[in-house]
């Protein structure tokens, strides 16, 4: 195994506790949920991305992506804008992350991510983190998986 796949599996394993002892702890049954949640996440991030990020700010970042998915209720998309500062370069600037949730239709985020370019923005991550997902029956104990019965 090479230095760099090595770091990447001790940054896995970091950002999994962490994601573990920030969410879950529940049951096993929701860590290994939260595992796979995380694992299909990080899926679509850029060693690249992976480097230049804290584990602080990948482990925030993922935390936030969970609770947003459990606002949704029904079938109907969601979006969500979160304003806030990104270190660059030792410099602090502002940052908007924006967050879509809506059944799977590519076309969609790519016309998103189209409109967000014309306007003017500059986009410096995309992830299309596609979920197939069972939901919880209505009635179910709180205690359940959150909005995921199941993550196939």
């Amino acid at each position: 195994m090479s230095k760099e796949s090595r770091s990447r599996e001790l940054q896995l394993d970091t950002i999994l506790a962490a994601v573990t002892l920030a969410l879950g702890g529940k049951s096993a049954a929701k860590d290994d949920l939260l595992h796979r949640f995380t694992k299909r996440y990080l899926g679509n991030t850029s060693s690249n991305d992976s480097a230049v990020k804290s584990s602080e700010l990948i482990i925030a970042d993922i935390v936030q992506a969970w609770h947003f998915v459990q606002e949704r209720k029904s079938s109907r998309p969601i979006i969500a804008f979160e304003e806030g500062l990104l270190e660059e370069n030792g410099r602090q600037l502002p940052t908007t992350v924006v967050r879509v949730l809506l059944d799977d239709k590519p076309f969609i985020v790519d016309s998103l991510r189209q409109a967000l370019l014309r306007s003017g923005a500059t986009i410096k991550t995309v992830r299309n983190t596609v979920l197939f997902s069972g939901r919880r029956k209505t009635g179910a104990s709180k205690d359940s998986l959150g909005r995921f019965g199941q993550l196939i």
